[in-house]
């Protein structure tokens, strides 16, 4: 046998393999997108809560200051303002609630006052998307708060 006879394969690959990869790769991508647009959602969420959680305890420290303070809900806007009125009432920081997301105050109406120790009465907050939703509940005494996720 010579070397002339001998007919090599090229190196090149075939349309079938490269469909099957492609196949291949669009079921993978498949089974994972999903999984992402849940780890998307999930952070939101925690995004949000984390948001809301920071501004009770700004809330308490500034009573404990001695400033007078407040949470006001717009239910029009869809935000949460922290109010402070020392000589005039300033906006100190305000949540918006994400476009998709509804927001409801929940045990009764607003504003939340907080008083000289950083107390206020208990509230909470409903928190809706299309995907999830979970109640937020503070203990105006102590500020601990709980999160309820409604799967």
């Amino acid at each position: 046998m010579n070397a002339h006879t001998l007919k090599t394969r090229s190196e090149a690959y075939t349309l079938l393999e490269v469909l099957v990869v492609v196949v291949l790769m669009g079921l993978l991508a498949a089974a994972f997108v999903p999984s992402l647009a849940a780890t998307s959602d999930k952070a939101e969420r925690e995004q949000l809560i984390s948001e809301l959680v920071q501004t009770d305890v700004q809330a308490r420290q500034l009573g404990q200051q001695g400033n007078w303070c407040m949470l006001r809900w717009d239910e029009l806007e869809q935000t949460i303002s922290l109010i402070v009125h020392q000589e005039s009432p300033e906006v100190v920081r305000s949540i918006e609630a994400p476009e998709h997301v509804d927001i409801d105050f929940l045990s009764g109406e607003t504003p939340v006052v907080f008083n000289a120790f950083g107390q206020s009465r208990h509230y909470g907050y409903e928190l809706i998307s299309e995907q999830w939703s979970s109640i937020l509940e503070f203990n105006g005494t102590s500020g601990w708060y709980e999160v309820d996720p409604i799967e």
